[in-house]
């Protein structure tokens, strides 16, 4: 009978420690500085679309395109206001009109130079990403400031 009711002062007892051993944990998890939540920055991008393209190339192939700009988010020239407030200007909506009005100057030079290449160009990754360079010049330049912060083929087929 000994044997037995200390048995169940053994369980007893190993019952408490177990609880007040979740229960010390419990609080002192409780009273300990939480770290702070990091903050995720996303980035943001601006895109612009422009209408794909159909153009004869230089050795008399067809040229199809889809090019899409990458837009920086803010514009680098500060308006009155912003300037007043020293901020810069948010991209959207700004660059947006910008290029709805640029649209012709930039599709313009965009079939002036895919129309100048030629089949031989265009084969290689690096004739590829050379047209690539020369259209985000070209579409910088017309701009006339950095808007376009990338330029990027969604579709790009020859025949």
């Amino acid at each position: 009978m000994k044997l037995f009711q200390n048995k169940k002062m053994l369980i007893i007892l190993v019952t408490l420690v177990i609880l007040g051993g979740g229960i010390g944990f419990y609080i002192a998890n409780m009273l300990m500085p939480k770290p702070a939540p990091k903050e995720k920055h996303e980035p943001i991008f601006f895109t612009y679309p422009l209408q794909e393209f159909v153009v004869n190339t230089k050795d008399g192939r067809f040229l199809k395109a889809s090019i899409v700009l990458e837009l920086n988010e803010e514009i680098p020239i500060k308006s009155e206001a912003a300037a007043a407030e020293g901020k810069k200007v948010v991209l959207e909506p700004k660059a947006k009109p910008i290029l709805d009005a640029l649209t012709p100057e930039l599709r313009n030079a965009a079939i002036i130079i895919l129309s100048s290449q030629t089949y031989q160009d265009l084969i290689t990754s690096q004739g590829k990403e050379r047209l690539r360079q020369m259209l985000f010049q070209k579409f910088n330049q017309i701009v006339g400031r950095d808007i376009v912060k990338d330029v990027y083929f969604t579709n790009l087929v020859m025949q």
